[in-house]
């Protein structure tokens, strides 16, 4: 190559990553269908709906109990549709989401941005839900209960930035993970003039503090009118230009979406609302957030109430609620087809002869009688059977089962059977001797040291110290044999050395899970199958007709038909086999601010990426020199941990 073209091709390739760095800050996803493993005509009926962009949704979060953020969602929509505060309805919760247009796209190119606006209650679910869907956060802070005289002398009692609620959906996000964020400080104007500097500089170190200073933090200054709507068409500019450097990782390879509008019909789920990545089939299962797992019965693209681009007219009918079922045009992209579709089975059908023994061949026969041979090959098998061999140890004891026979009996006999109105009752027999050593008063101290000793088993928090203090020591229970206790344990010399097979003396029920042999290897296959039956919509204003799988999602069914309050359900697709059930082993660790007692088997619930669930899991050490791990009877506090438990995939 001479130097020209090596010039050119320097030229290109930086042309190719700005090209798709903007791309990326538009949302623009460029696929080629030739690529797709999907039907022709799935194909052409697609074609309109390739170059969609869905409209960013922003979380408003409230920090403290005094913010208000039906407010600062009211001023924002005013500011972007022109209507007047009042005829705005500040209710999120009965409110349907809607997109509105930002005029102008600054330097994001000729496609026009969207915005959804969502109010989140102080809640840790809701929070949690709205925040796995969200593309931008924002942090709302109110300075009204401030006492600026004295946040000099303990900011964190007289600033009331962040309340107790507040830091506890921090904690819940930061271990989600957390979108791009922006901080709002509100009511400035309630601060006396020479003190606004300094509380500005306050709450900016609180926002700094929890998150970091790469994201912005804004000054809503309401003092005069003219400032006020410069400071929300600034926050405006502020939105259109963030954009997510980097997905969350349980994100990635899904789409997922918010209803809009959701509604029953013949056993079947109807949502509606805009889809969000390009990994949407009808044979992938579908999995709605707190209520299970759904079959994709139809994708239908239908009219986008909220488009970026309309005509004068339809929007005065958009805007005045005017339009009928006549304008509203479908079309069926996709429609299940139960031979591709993945199966919705949840636990492996049992093989009743799966366990069955088969008869052992002669090299295994005669391999089991050398190995008897040579284990007995030092005992004299011609003594009598009454005799003990006189080739064992000298130090050997002979068993005194005689004794022990005596003792239970010298027991028995001290217990005599009184007849008492026709009830029998158990009394111990002292004798004189006893008698006179044990007077009423130390018999009363036994008893109350009998008592504090089963106190002690009761109370978990001393349980738990004493599993700190003296981890490998247990003790003999008080209400039954110490044999039949510990009946289950095994002794071993060492435990990375030992052989142990982990399949032995499994239970009948244990053949109902799922087992990988390479679980990466089924992870790519599936991320790969997921990429090439997906329909590239992103953006696309559909509608899902959902199917329940099971009996649980028919009861989720029934239950959002009674549902008066509107709530927000989360969509989301999932890939193959995610359904089944395995053992999944994991890390965790848990919250230093977390004082609770966390015993092994403990009820639980997980959330993991969209999904949450309830399982008990078993806590073990993480040493990863063996497959073995010893067990904790309680999850430590300050050690990070083994973690197992029947769970999704």
């Amino acid at each position: 190559m001479t130097k020209v073209d090596l010039f050119n091709r320097a030229a290109q390739i930086r042309k190719n990553k700005k090209d798709k760095m903007i791309a990326e800050r538009r949302g623009i996803k460029k696929i080629s269908l030739e690529d797709l493993a999907i039907e022709e005509d799935t194909k052409e009926a697609i074609k309109p709906y390739t170059s969609n962009i869905a409209p960013k949704l922003v979380a408003i979060i409230p920090l403290n109990a005094i913010e208000t953020p039906e407010e600062l969602k009211n001023h924002l929509t005013r500011e972007l549709s022109g209507e007047d505060q009042e005829e705005m309805k500040i209710d999120g919760t009965t409110e349907q989401l809607k997109a509105y247009l930002v005029e102008s796209g600054g330097n994001l190119g000729v496609k026009k941005q969207r915005l959804m606006f969502h109010v989140c209650k102080r809640d840790i679910y809701s929070v949690l839900d709205i925040t796995k869907i969200a593309d931008i956060c924002l942090f709302a802070f109110s300075c009204k209960e401030a006492q600026a005289d004295k946040v000099r002398d303990n900011p964190d009692e007289f600033a009331n930035a962040i309340d107790e609620v507040g830091y506890q959906i921090l904690n819940v996000l930061r271990v989600q993970g957390i979108p791009p964020s922006i901080g709002i400080l509100q009511h400035i104007e309630q601060i006396h003039q020479k003190k606004r500097n300094q509380i500005k500089k306050l709450f900016h170190r609180y926002f700094v503090s929890e998150f970091s200073d790469e994201y912005k933090f804004h000054v809503i200054d309401g003092s005069t009118k003219g400032l006020l709507d410069s400071s929300y068409k600034n926050l405006i500019r502020m939105l259109t230009g963030t954009f997510a450097r980097s997905k969350l990782f349980w994100k990635e390879n899904r789409s997922y979406m918010i209803a809009s509008e959701y509604n029953e019909s013949n056993g079947a789920l109807q949502v509606e609302g805009y889809i969000r990545d390009n990994y949407l089939s009808c044979n992938r299962l579908a999995h709605i957030t707190g209520y299970g797992d759904f079959k994709i019965s139809q994708i239908i693209a239908t009219t986008d109430p909220y488009p970026t681009k309309m005509h004068k007219e339809k929007k005065k009918k958009a805007d005045s609620e005017m339009n009928t079922d006549e304008e509203v045009k479908e079309v069926i992209l996709q429609q299940y087809n139960q031979e591709k579709a993945d199966a919705d089975n949840v636990e492996n059908e049992i093989d009743p002869f799966g366990a069955e023994q088969t008869w052992p061949t002669n090299e295994e026969l005669s391999k089991k009688n050398n190995l008897l041979h040579e284990e007995y090959k030092d005992i004299d098998m011609n003594e009598e059977p009454g005799e003990m061999p006189t080739n064992l140890d000298a130090n050997f004891k002979k068993p005194e089962v005689a004794d022990d026979i005596e003792k239970l009996a010298d027991q028995f006999k001290k217990m005599e059977i009184q007849v008492v109105d026709g009830e029998n009752r158990s009394q111990p027999d002292f004798d004189e001797e006893d008698d006179d050593d044990l007077s009423f008063e130390d018999y009363e101290t036994q008893i109350n040291k009998t008592s504090l000793k089963h106190e002690k088993f009761t109370n978990l928090e001393k349980r738990e110290k004493d599993e700190m203090d003296f981890p490998d020591e247990v003790d003999t229970p008080l209400d039954q044999p110490a044999r039949e206790r510990f009946e289950k344990y095994r002794s071993v010399n060492n435990i990375r050395t030992c052989n142990w097979d982990p399949f032995e003396t499994l239970p009948p029920e244990y053949a109902k899970i799922w087992r990988f042999e390479n679980f990466a290897q089924v992870k790519k296959l599936a991320i790969e199958q997921t990429e090439k039956e997906g329909l590239p919509i992103d953006g696309t204003y559909v509608k899902l007709i959902l199917e329940p799988c099971d009996q649980k999602s028919k009861s989720s069914v029934e239950l959002l038909k009674d549902v008066r309050e509107k709530q927000n359900l989360i969509i989301s697709t999932m890939m193959p086999h995610e359904r089944k059930i395995i053992v999944s082993h994991f890390k965790i660790k848990r919250n230093e601010e977390d004082k609770n007692v966390i015993p092994s088997k403990s009820v639980l619930e997980f959330h993991v990426g969209f999904r949450r669930f309830i399982t008990r899991p078993i806590f073990s050490d993480d040493y990863l020199h063996t497959n073995k791990a010893k067990f904790y009877r309680y999850l430590p506090h300050d050690t990070q941990v083994m973690a197992s438990a029947f769970m999704p995939v």
